[in-house]
């Protein structure tokens, strides 16, 4: 974890699953947010893998062979308590969504999954953490969005190298949120930390 906080490298999202294909899905909805990410079939292999000092969040099915995603949240819970963790399954009864959001989790979420709820849930689960993902001008993503801010005019449509459609969307929202927040700001530029972060917590929890 201390790392993520650390280096200028994406954060890390841990995706375990013994769904191989939503699995996979997963995958590549989490690059193309411009995050990293690592999977696992099973909770095991995930432990073994040894990641959990560097791991931002974790997305967790429920229902797994050999340990189920409550047991793995439990195991976390010990050893690693400040690692976020997603819930997204088909199948969770009403009494495990309950054990796992009384646990900590960050979010349940019923697959399939919107790329714009996924996204919202790993953008709240990192900013539990005090991780920089984007808006703050600190990170990777926030980086490309001032840049694209800049380069497009105030035009709606990102860059072609930006992360993805998603993410552009959620920081254009930010960005505007943050402009009535900062009236008297002249640019992007001129934006503090401190209405980016106000814009940030407002827009995910809508």
């Amino acid at each position: 974890m201390k790392q993520n906080l650390e280096s200028n490298q994406a954060p890390l999202v841990a995706i375990v699953d013994d769904d191989e294909s939503l699995r996979s899905s997963a995958v590549m909805l989490v690059n193309s947010f411009g995050f990293r990410s690592e999977a696992f079939g099973r909770g095991q292999d995930f432990l073994k893998r040894r990641l959990l000092d560097e791991v931002s969040c974790v997305i967790l099915d429920v229902l797994m062979p050999d340990m189920n995603g409550l047991e793995l949240q439990r195991q976390l819970m010990r050893t690693h308590p400040r690692i976020p963790i997603i819930f997204i399954t088909a199948h969770a009864k009403e009494h495990e969504e309950r054990l796992a959001m009384d646990a900590g989790a960050v979010d349940m979420l019923r697959k399939p999954v919107a790329e714009g709820i996924l996204l919202n849930s790993l953008r709240k689960a990192f900013h539990s953490r005090g991780i920089p993902v984007a808006g703050d001008g600190s990170s990777i993503q926030g980086a490309k969005f001032q840049q694209s801010m800049n380069s497009s005019e105030g035009k709606d449509d990102p860059p072609a190298d930006f992360p993805s459609q998603a993410l552009f969307e959620l920081e254009l929202r930010i960005a505007r949120r943050a402009d009535e927040l900062a009236t008297m700001a002249a640019s992007v530029h001129d934006r503090n930390l401190e209405c980016w972060l106000r814009a940030e917590r407002e827009v995910l929890a809508e």
